[in-house]
């Protein structure tokens, strides 16, 4: 098709995904710095905030299951999105639930988000560089397991990490989108074009 970049990864960028893709980034950006500007933020808020951005994160991740060339990438796609709408329903609907059950289903979910992340690092599943999806699939794993393993530790120092987490997801997000903007000849290096 003219005027789509697929990139080493096999994910195809046209003009609306970098569109949705900046949105999803200045938007996931913009709750980070929020995060972490106000970390005495009651946990409810917090919640709220996160289920926003979990809700945003994960229709997006659908559109871009839809709009995936691949099975394997549309899969991927797929289950991080459902993940991210479970993730964002419980945050949404459920915020009073104890601070700890929230702060550990959150941990769960970054597990596994970036379990698939490493796999896809591997697999060549997802739709950037290599190691940007290891950088990515890290930053999961690790702020994954510290919620698990500490959710009844005080809700101002997670908050002000995971609003760090938002914030560089937002920011990754944010450069790919201006990458798949600048077009064919100017994508990531290593990326081909269908002509």
């Amino acid at each position: 098709m003219v005027g789509e970049t697929t990139t080493t990864l096999g994910v195809a960028f046209t003009k609306p995904d970098w569109k949705a893709m900046l949105v999803r980034g200045l938007t996931a950006a913009a709750i980070g710095v929020a995060v972490m500007v106000w970390p005495d933020i009651t946990l409810k808020i917090l919640v709220i905030l996160v289920g926003l951005w979990a809700l945003i994160d994960g229709i997006g991740l659908l559109v871009a299951a839809f709009r995936a060339p691949s099975g394997a990438a549309k899969g991927l796609f797929g289950v991080l999105g459902v993940l991210a709408l479970v993730a964002a329903f419980f945050c949404i609907f459920r915020p009073g639930v104890a601070a700890s059950t929230v702060i550990w289903v959150i941990g769960v979910w970054l597990l596994i988000r970036g379990v698939f992340e490493l796999f896809a690092a591997f697999g060549g599943a997802l739709g950037m560089s290599r190691w940007l999806a290891f950088v990515s699939a890290a930053v999961d794993l690790v702020l994954g397991i510290l919620f698990v393993t500490h959710p009844d530790k005080s809700a101002t120092g997670l908050s002000w990490l995971f609003g760090l987490f938002i914030l560089i997801g937002g920011a990754l997000l944010v450069w790919l989108a201006f990458v798949a903007r600048k077009g064919p000849s100017d994508v990531v290096a290593g990326s081909v074009i269908e002509g």
